[in-house]
């Protein structure tokens, strides 16, 4: 956790040449407010401040975001790729600054804009709405995909460079074998991790085509979409990539279509049954990705199925660890609790029973 008083001192000593116009004087931290929605890339901070400009006292908001192990390459990352897609027309926060001595308040950091806005997971509460929401999602995500991905040289960043599709493949198979591994060895859950292994064998045993690497955000769904006045906002970019864009499109695939059935509002204490549960959302999300885009990804149907396991593994071990935290369970009240233990329990083991049943149907798990 990081102190207040440290981002106050770098406020007061670095905030008139990064934060705000030359002319300002008297710049002060007001508030520093840990952020009730929390991605799984970083720690999210609300950085409030004030300053005064021509004898007029202002206020204004940023986002403050620490990399979760305090890795400097991780949100270095993120605020390269953002610097580099704004100006191609990608509707990213504004990064304002990045700082990666650790001494500054414990912690690499970056400063960006603060999106006043609403998640897209919102506005699956009706069939128009949901329509509406995976339609401009598509669209999003083929414009990133259309983005000339020698921009990511500009990030000096090696291991984002562009890889073979083959290579891609392989990179992401480890990934999640090293997750399941990992993490069922801390659930003690060793017939459940065998499980998932073997699933992920015949994944890796299936075969695959090459196919045209693009950028790739890499956790794209509605949670990382906001929609403010101005538009929609892309958010969370630490994973961005030179990838398959089939991965991008088999993992909104299937978050929308549990979005489509099952709603967690953005505190984690109400869940409800959609009015979409008769519309396939991860089909309409092919297709109107296939509209902007003009063709589908060669390899939709694997990578359909690492998602799906990947998701699949991932919300089990929600639900045998335990949801929420005991540091957030701390921060609630007494109802908030009992609405998180009862409703958000039961919709992520909806979540996994139907990313199981989609990989049975296709005699992977």
């Amino acid at each position: 956790m990081i102190k207040s008083r440290d981002v106050a001192s770098f406020v007061a000593k670095k905030g008139h040449e990064l934060l705000f116009p030359t002319d300002t004087t008297d710049v002060r931290l007001t508030g520093l407010y840990l952020m009730q929605v929390q991605g799984q890339s970083g720690r999210m901070y609300v950085l409030s401040t004030s300053y005064r400009q021509r004898n007029r006292v202002s206020r204004k908001d940023f986002v403050l975001k620490t990399s979760r192990g305090n890795s400097e390459e991780r949100i270095a990352r993120e605020y390269r790729a953002l610097k580099v897609l704004k100006p191609k027309g990608i509707p990213v926060p504004t990064a304002i600054a990045l700082e990666l001595d650790r001494n500054a308040i414990g912690a690499p950091f970056m400063i960006m804009e603060k999106i006043d806005g609403a998640s897209s997971s919102n506005f699956f509460n009706n069939r128009a709405n949901a329509l509406a929401t995976v339609d401009m999602l598509a669209k999003l995500m083929a414009s990133l995909h259309k983005v000339n991905p020698d921009i990511l040289s500009e990030t000096d960043a090696p291991e984002n460079m562009p890889v073979h599709a083959g290579g891609f493949r392989e990179s992401v198979l480890s990934e999640l074998k090293d997750q399941i591994s990992i993490g069922y060895i801390t659930s003690l859950s060793p017939l459940i991790r065998r499980r998932y292994l073997k699933a992920l064998k015949k994944l890796e045993e299936s075969q695959s085509k090459d196919s045209c690497m693009t950028l790739i955000h890499a956790d794209f769904g509605p949670d990382h979409v906001l929609l403010s006045d101005k538009g929609p906002v892309i958010t969370d970019w630490e994973g961005i990539r030179m990838g398959d864009p089939a991965y991008d499109l088999g993992w909104l695939y299937h978050v929308v279509g549990l979005e489509g059935h099952i709603m967690i509002d953005h505190r984690f204490v109400k869940a409800s049954r959609q009015a979409t549960f008769d519309l396939d959302m991860g089909e309409e999300a092919v297709r109107c990705y296939k509209k902007y885009a003009a063709s589908t990804p060669e390899n939709l149907e694997f990578y359909k199925s690492l998602a799906a396991l990947k998701l699949a593994a991932t919300l089990d071990l929600h639900v045998r660890l335990g949801y929420p935290s005991f540091s957030r369970i701390l921060r609630l009240r007494p109802m908030e609790i009992l609405s998180q233990t009862v409703f958000a329990y039961g919709a992520i083991k909806s979540f996994k029973e139907n990313c199981e049943s989609f990989l049975h149907e296709r005699g992977i798990l």
